[in-house]
């Protein structure tokens, strides 16, 4: 069952199904109860009202009882020619029983009972039990009970006539008749509920579901040239209103990677098409005429810096592509910050000297980071290159870095800069972008250096922010220790 519908539907009806069918279960079982303990006391009154008539019967066959003409005791005259109920008693002097029984006896379901006075004989009603009649086999609810009947009028008190059984059974037709009408009402109920439930589930979950519909059609509309639609349901239920929200937020980062994509082409498409036209204004240049063996040279030369410059930046746009991509692994070792400081700044000792700048450390000797020191070193000389190409001559560049808890190590790099535009901070990290805005100079100054650096530290679990102001630019970076 893949349909939301179907599970919705299935499992609910057969909920109300197990449910409806033990209420229906229960309310039988109620109303028989109820129906049984009323017939009982329908056959406990009919003992009271005729069991001194019955052991009045038994004790005339008793030398010294009452004689055989004398009228029964009771307020019926004859319990034996009763119809609404058939009965038997035994004794030690003999038995008495129903007339329609004839030659059939009722079972003696008294013998095992300890036969109490007549007058402590109470309803019980655990008593009961059923019976197929045996003359005609009616089924019939039956009265068990054992006594002592009281002595007779005149004789001691304490001498009693011998323990009475008896059984009164009464046909439970009409009963069971009526128990078997409210089975079926409540089976047809139950039967009608049921579906009843089921088409209206039907109907609200049809009617629940049709936002799901509605979404998915506004779905099947989205592509790549459409990425500006936006999802939106009236009425939506609460538990899709996050769905449409991430929806909605997931096409707007789509929509931005686009952009993005679009804008690296372009840029990419714009950096190499100026070393590409220097290459053919040099090929043609020296074309134009005859030239010496001095000039070919001067031109292959040329030629060979720009392209050498184009591979520098495709490196670069190559790198840029991995990092963003995630596929770039991170092996973390100890790094000690120092050594690694050291070690990137060298080749730039020279370029510094000629721009007669100075570098300031303030980084503690044993100062170590679990980190990928390949990474780590490209970040580094990514920012001191930069630092050394745009400080202002004759200034100060300086390092510093601090531990910020027992997990951060915060690093910060400054170099003094004149002149910056004020959007730099917040623009320094973008691919090819350049604080003068010029687009001749290529290489590894094509405006990629810190969009490498922010991609990097952020695959290093770090982070990376600008701060700059009308005299100095600087780059804070946070690592994990």
């Amino acid at each position: 069952m893949k349909s939301i519908r179907t599970r919705l539907v299935t499992g609910t009806l057969l909920g109300m199904t197990v449910f409806f069918a033990a209420g229906a279960f229960g309310v039988y079982r109620l109303v028989r109860a109820r129906a049984i303990e009323a017939l009982d006391r329908t056959l406990w009154a009919d003992f009271q009202a005729n069991a001194p008539a019955i052991t009045a019967g038994l004790l005339r066959a008793r030398p010294g009882g009452p004689p055989q003409n004398a009228p029964p005791r009771g307020p019926f005259p004859d319990p034996s020619s009763r119809v609404e109920f058939v009965f038997e008693a035994w004794s030690s002097d003999g038995n008495t029983k129903s007339a329609a029984l004839g030659a059939f006896d009722l079972p003696r379901l008294a013998r095992a009972l300890r036969p109490p006075p007549f007058a402590e004989v109470a309803f019980d009603a655990e008593s009961g039990a059923w019976l197929d009649l045996p003359h005609d086999g009616t089924r019939a609810r039956t009265l068990a009970i054992a006594y002592v009947p009281p002595p007779r009028p005149g004789a001691p008190t304490t001498e009693f006539p011998p323990p009475i059984e008896l059984v009164l059974a009464r046909p439970a037709g009409d009963v069971l008749a009526t128990l078997q009408s409210v089975r079926w009402l409540l089976a047809g109920t139950w039967l009608a509920c049921v579906l009843a439930s089921g088409l209206i589930l039907l109907v609200v979950v049809r009617t629940s579901l049709a936002p799901l519909h509605r979404l998915q059609a506004q779905l099947e509309e989205v592509d790549e040239a459409r990425l500006e639609r936006r999802f939106e349901l009236a009425h939506a239920p609460i538990e899709l209103e996050p769905v449409i929200e991430r929806l909605n937020a997931l096409l707007d980062r789509l929509q931005q990677a686009f952009a993005r994509e679009q804008a690296f082409t372009s840029d990419v498409a714009h950096e190499l098409r100026t070393p590409i036209a220097g290459i053919h204004a040099t090929l043609e240049v020296l074309l134009l005429r005859a030239r010496t063996t001095a000039e070919h040279e001067e031109a292959a030369r040329q030629c060979l810096e720009i392209a050498r410059q184009m591979q520098r930046l495709v490196e670069s746009f190559l790198e840029l592509r991995r990092l963003e991509s995630e596929r770039t692994a991170v092996e973390r070792r100890p790094v000690s910050l120092a050594e690694a400081l050291e070690r990137c700044r060298r080749p730039l000792m020279e370029t510094a000297k000629s721009r007669s700048l100075e570098f300031e450390d303030d980084v503690p000797r044993d100062l170590v980071l679990a980190t990928d020191p390949t990474l780590l070193d490209r970040v580094l000389t990514n920012l001191f290159s930069n630092a050394v190409e745009y400080s202002s001559r004759g200034g100060t560049v300086e390092f510093r870095a601090r531990e910020l808890d027992g997990h951060t190590v915060e690093l910060e790099l400054a170099n003094p800069a004149e002149g910056l535009p004020g959007e730099i901070a917040e623009r320094a990290f973008d691919a090819f972008w350049r604080a003068d805005g010029a687009r001749s100079d290529v290489g590894r100054h094509a405006g990629i250096g810190l969009s490498l650096c922010k991609r990097i530290i952020e695959r290093l679990g770090g982070s990376i922010r600008a701060e700059a102001d009308s005299r100095r630019f600087a780059v804070i970076l946070a690592l994990p220790r």
